[in-house]
């Protein structure tokens, strides 16, 4: 499992999630001027919620997978490998939507070999090594809509819950500015 988000926005509201990175992109605007735009990629996850009166939540969803792609280059930049989907749906509260199908397989195969003697016919292959690399990856994206007030139950839960989190990370920070504790004292060694 990558990630296991947890997002909350009003009705109408926008949320987004994102795990991955972000590359520079410079741009060469018509003066001349440059500037660096950023281009995400990664897991990319875009929710669009609406509640109705009668307890419908509408929703625009859309999911995209993107890795670099150093095999396609323009002017020395990458490309990127993407798979999307989108969708609108209409869910209760606590049904469940599946996304899939946004599939990964990235194959590859390396051969290192010593100089001039890995090309020797025969014998060359005692001088070289061949390592195959398969590594295949399925995104699944499950939405499951609640309301949320602030004074209901699951709300205090996911506020308890951070908050926890964070006294956490604050500790485990403070242990790490600490300064290692002064070797003991060696008491001086006598003569008789």
């Amino acid at each position: 499992m990558l990630a296991e988000p947890r997002l909350s926005c009003r009705s109408g509201g926008n949320a987004n999630f994102m795990a991955g990175g972000e590359i520079p992109i410079p741009m060469v605007n018509g003066d001349g001027e440059m500037s660096v735009t950023f281009k995400p990629y990664g897991v990319l996850f875009n929710i669009k919620p609406t509640a109705s009166e009668s307890g419908v939540i509408s929703a625009s969803v859309s999911t995209e997978l993107s890795a670099v792609d150093s095999g396609v280059t323009v002017g020395g930049l990458p490309g990127f490998l993407m798979r999307r989907t989108a969708t609108d749906v209409n869910l209760r509260e606590g049904e469940t939507l599946v996304l899939s199908g946004l599939l990964n397989d990235d194959t590859g195969k390396t051969v290192e070999k010593v100089a001039g003697l890995g090309d020797i016919p025969i014998l060359g292959h005692l001088f070289k090594s061949k390592q195959f690399r398969s590594n295949q990856s399925e995104l699944v994206v499950l939405v499951t809509p609640h309301f949320i007030s602030p004074d209901s139950q699951l709300n205090r839960g996911l506020i308890d819950s951070g908050e926890r989190r964070l006294q956490e990370t604050k500790e485990r920070i403070a242990d790490k500015a600490k300064p290692p504790a002064p070797p003991l004292a060696k008491p001086p060694l006598k003569d008789h």
